[in-house]
Formats: C-alpha cells, structure tokens, sequence
C-alpha cells in the first residue's frame, strides 16, 4: 500500500477553509484518480503539530484496524466525518463483492469560508460539501459499473451495485408540542416539521432503527405512512374513515400512530376497538398511539 500526504481537493481545486487555520492530511491507497481514494482519513481545524501527530497515528491504526477486518453487517462508525471521504471508501469496498457494510457519519455544521467556489455554489456547511459528495461518488460509480457491464469479458459475471443510498439526520428538538398546564393544542406537531420529521421521531421513540424503509401508501384511498413492511403505520392526513381504519387493521401492523388532530372521540373510540379486535385475530397486541 502506498501512502501519499497532500492538501485535499475537496471540491473542484479550491482548498476548503473554515475561516480559521487549518491543516488537512490526507491517508489514501494508491489510486488513479482522487475521486476514487481507497480510504481517506482527514482531520481538519487542526493548529497543533503534537495534536495532528498524535491524530495520524491514530488514524492509520484505525485504517488497517478497519480495512482487514470488515465482515458483512458491520457498521463503520465516524465521529469526524468532514466532506463524507469514509462514505465514498465504503461503497468502493462493497464494489466487486458479496460483502455488505453500513456506515454512519457525524460532522457539525462548520460553516465554508463565504470567498470560497463551494459556498458561491450553494454549499454552505461542511455537512453540504459531505451530502454532495455521497451523491456525486454513488451516481459515478452506478454510471461507471453499468459501462462495465455492458462490457463484459467472456466468463465474466455482472458486478452487483453497493447499496449508494443514505439518510441525513439533523440533532433537533421534539417536533410535537408540549401544552403548559391547562392549555388546549388542536395540532401538536410543530409548524416547521413534515410528516417525515414526525414518522422519524416515532421511530425513535419505538426503539425502531433509522435505516428500516419508509414507504407511502393508501388504505382505503386514505395516505398513509409504512414502515418497514407495516411494522408501524402513521395516519398524518386529515380525512381518516373507519373504512380507512379497518383496511390499516387488514394489514396487521404491530404499532399505529395517529395524529389526534385527525380524529374526533367517535373516530377515536372506533379506532381502540378496531385495533383491538385485529390483535385479537392476530393473537398479538397491536399498539395503538395517538399524538
């Protein structure tokens, strides 16, 4: 393996700078080209040479600690995620084989100098330079593989697509109201939040992972919320019908969530026993919650 220390083009040939001193060191495989590195491990807002030492050290123990051995199913966990370098690696291990990883990043929102391309082109925080760059490596790697398919050597196999998707998660407050003592709140969701926000959230609560799928879809013409495959159902919309309720209890979900301002105490009341009777068929409770 072939190390080589350079300042990181992170976004066309511009040196991307906080507005403060930084040093970036890049630790990468020998590669064609810089869009396709092996591993990156980069630290940036660096002013101390002992700091920056004692990182690099650090950060090559992690790199082969990591790279040998990976096995499918492992989550790669980094802390300081920066323009996303440990993303675009992931997908290049998963590239030609049967081995399938996930990866988490966590980087704060450090804001681009305001005099630098990448600000001027819409990309604010380092987290943006980070989402950008995940989207940009998965479109090139699916447009380069599917070249490579079409090209195939006699024997040859297809090489299968790694999983290119992801989801960003922004640390925030509840996005349901708490009422004061004694106040009535007709909607309890917060102005500012979507549907999604709150079908996140709840997963959370449930204790349900992140990465499940979420889908929308009808029940009995009326727009709900699917989790992975009706394990929790969300009815956000306004316009809920018993003949929506009872499609949802077809549909043998394990957890419901229902907005209360979406119900009236009729609905309501029909909606407990509904749930009630398919848990019974079912011969497991199906939880009902109402926000």
């Amino acid at each position: 393996m072939h190390f080589t220390k350079y300042k990181f083009n992170v976004y066309r040939k511009k040196y991307i700078r906080s507005g403060r001193d930084s040093a970036v060191v890049g630790i990468v495989g020998k590669s064609k080209s810089l869009d396709f590195l092996k591993m990156l491990i980069f630290w940036s807002l660096v002013r101390n040479s002992v700091v920056l030492a004692v990182y690099l050290l650090f950060s090559v123990a992690c790199f082969f600690t990591v790279h040998e051995h990976l096995s499918t199913g492992d989550i790669v966990l980094d802390f300081f995620s920066g323009s996303a370098s440990t993303a675009h690696a992931m997908f290049l291990q998963e590239l030609g084989k049967d081995d399938r990883y996930q990866f988490i990043l966590v980087q704060l929102p450090e804001p681009c100098d305001p005099k630098r391309d990448a600000y001027k082109d819409g990309y604010e925080t380092l987290c943006d330079i980070g989402e950008g760059r995940i989207r940009r490596a998965g479109d090139k790697i699916k447009t380069e593989l599917e070249e490579s398919n079409r090209q195939l050597k006699l024997g040859e196999g297809p090489k299968q697509l790694p999983d290119i998707g992801f989801r960003v998660f922004e640390l925030d407050e509840s996005g349901i109201e708490k009422p004061e003592p004694g106040q009535l709140l007709f909607d309890v969701v917060k102005p500012d939040r979507s549907d999604m926000d709150i079908v996140f959230e709840m997963m959370l609560k449930w204790g349900l992972e992140l990465t499940l799928p979420v889908e929308k879809s009808e029940a009995a013409g009326y727009p709900i919320w699917s989790v992975a495959c009706d394990e929790l159902v969300c009815c956000m919309s306004r316009g809920l019908t018993i003949e929506a309720l009872e499609a949802i209890a077809d549909m043998e979900p394990r957890r419901v969530l229902i907005l209360d301002s979406v119900l009236d105490d009729t609905l309501k009341l029909n909606a407990v026993q509904i749930f009630k009777h398919a848990g019974e068929r079912m011969g497991c409770e199906i939880e009902l919650r109402t926000v």
